[in-house]
């Protein structure tokens, strides 16, 4: 099928759309500083998926599992604001790690209410129309469920549809809906919280679950809530090429190999311990207390505890940590999404129908065992490299699918220094002359765009031995940071502008840590290549055209 025309509107588009799904530098991670085991599952996380190091926040929170609006705003989202800095506006996803309060207390006249922390921290830097963040606004409202009065959500969610991206930002019933997607590592212990980081690596490394899609019918009525969505998510996970399955409730039902798992019930016997559930798979069971605190306890349970699949391997679950009502758990569609090669954390949170609410997403936000991510490779780095000049940098990205590479970018420290549009980027950094991290990410296009990565760390030289300016490159750059002349700086890629690709003989001057210099033919110092805006547009529009894939 040719598919020229996304491609090339894809090529022509601000360069926000660069950063589609969550990747290593728009991932922040959140530990409680006061417990030293979620500290140390905060860093292996960030290890394994080259999270920068400056998107690694502990705060000092309480150990409890429940924190007032108050400490929330000063101890949590205020240190984790101040902890992000200028990235803040690169974050698209946040990964909570045990050890960390799992409910906010929201006082409601005279009376407290409750939110999950990560749907707390979901909201972002979401307004209400008189200008007040939502958080601390009444998550709920009066409705009858029957006979009796019940409270219901009161905010539907804004994300549902195409792909998230930092800055993501709606305007929907007088609301300034600026969200970002927030899951979580839990379990019984810390042992099981890794376990779900392990399911999603192994997963990747096997594309996939080969298990069966098992949708097993509700237990009882209220939940069977979402068995009308049963056949039709069966009938698309086939048309892919995935086994998928329906199936009436059976508590006990055994010996199963599963990619997925979905049900409605307060109470399941074996068929949670009795099944093998694949490295990368995602669960969901329509039932009030799946993800209440005492669940995650040693030997806890009230109806079923989403810490039980957890302990079994999968790499996602979702579940609530009060009481919902039936109608807010994910759509059966999450399942197709994901197979689509969608990540665990666009997957679920696309699929719920409210925000700011009861529910809790468990799993790695990056993960996607069945996505095409480009391959990176990257010359001129070698790890831990003590360099003794400035860094020559060429990275080629390859699709691994049908879906063409459609941009690259580099960070460094977790900081957007370059973006271009293609699949090869070549730069030359002056490296601060301290450990750093140089991460390259690459992004397909289509329907279902991917992240693939390469990092290193090495040494910079230090200010003394940065890279040769080309003759004719004028004046020395300014010391403002942000003075960053026709290069892409971190906030002008999520203002909505027109692409800003480097000029020629631009030089990008990152302060005195660090700086960049996309040039032509440099003497005595390292070689960029040709960076003109209309030339590389005007090539790859060129190259597409006449490609039939």
């Amino acid at each position: 099928m040719n598919q020229i025309a996304p491609i090339i509107i894809a090529l022509l588009l601000s360069v926000q759309n660069a950063f589609a799904v969550p990747g290593p530098a728009t991932t922040a991670v959140v530990a409680n500083a006061n417990d030293p085991a979620s500290m140390i599952l905060a860093q292996r996380y960030a290890d394994v998926r080259h999270v920068p190091d400056s998107n690694v926040c502990s705060l000092d929170l309480p150990d409890d599992v429940d924190i007032s609006l108050s400490d929330f705003e000063t101890r949590w989202m205020m240190p984790l604001f101040a902890c992000l800095g200028e990235r803040i506006e690169q974050i698209e996803a946040v990964l909570l790690v045990r050890g960390v309060p799992l409910r906010v207390h929201i006082p409601v006249d005279g009376g407290v209410d409750r939110v999950s922390a990560a749907a707390a921290v979901s909201v972002w830097q979401t307004r209400m129309g008189n200008g007040r963040p939502m958080r601390g606004v009444p998550p709920g409202q009066q409705r009858q469920c029957g006979n009796t009065p019940c409270l219901a959500p009161r905010f539907e969610n804004p994300y549902r549809s195409g792909h998230f991206e930092p800055g993501w930002q709606r305007f929907a019933a007088g609301i300034d809906w600026r969200p970002v997607l927030v899951t979580m590592l839990h379990g019984r212990n810390f042992e099981d919280a890794g376990r779900l980081l392990d399911s999603a690596l192994n997963g990747e490394q096997t594309g996939g679950g080969e298990g069966t899609f098992l949708l097993m019918q509700g237990g009882d009525p209220a939940r069977s809530a979402l068995d009308p969505e049963l056949e039709p998510a069966a009938e698309a996970l086939t048309a892919i090429g995935f086994e998928a399955e329906v199936v009436p409730f059976d508590s006990d039902l055994t010996g199963r190999d599963l990619a997925a798992f979905v049900t409605g019930s307060a109470q399941l016997g074996e068929v949670i311990e009795g099944n093998t559930y694949r490295p990368g798979a995602l669960v969901d069971n329509l039932t009030s207390y799946g993800a209440l605190p005492v669940n995650f306890t040693a030997d806890g349970q009230q109806q079923v505890s989403i810490a039980r699949w957890v302990a079994q391997g999968v790499a996602g679950a979702h579940g609530t940590t009060d009481e919902p009502l039936s109608h807010v758990f994910p759509s059966r569609q999450f399942l197709v999404d994901y197979a689509h090669g969608m990540t665990l954390a666009e997957s679920y949170h696309r699929n719920l129908p409210f925000a700011y609410w009861r529910n809790l997403v468990l799993g790695d936000p990056m993960a996607a065992p069945y996505a095409a991510r480009p391959r990176v490779s990257l010359a001129g780095l070698v790890e831990n490299e003590v360099l003794e000049a400035g860094l020559q940098l060429t990275a080629l990205a390859m699709p691994s699918g049908e879906d063409e590479v459609v941009s690259v970018s580099v960070y460094v420290d977790g900081l957007l220094v370059q973006s271009v549009q293609g699949n090869t980027l070549e730069v030359c950094l002056r490296i601060p002359a301290r450990p750093v991290q140089i991460l390259v990410v690459a992004r397909t296009g289509g329907t279902y765009p991917a992240k693939g990565w390469a990092a290193h760390r090495i040494t910079g030289a230090g200010d003394e031995m940065d890279c040769a300016f080309p003759p004719d490159a004028g004046p020395s750059p300014s010391p403002d940071p942000f003075d960053m002349g026709s290069v892409s700086r971190p906030d002008a890629a999520l203002d909505g502008s027109s692409p800003m690709l480097p000029d020629r003989d631009a030089v990008v001057d990152m302060g005195p840590d660090l700086s960049i210099e996309a040039a032509g033919e440099v003497d005595g110092g390292c070689r960029a290549g040709d960076g003109s805006p209309h030339a590389m547009i005007l090539f790859w529009c060129i190259l597409l055209c006449f490609r039939r894939r």
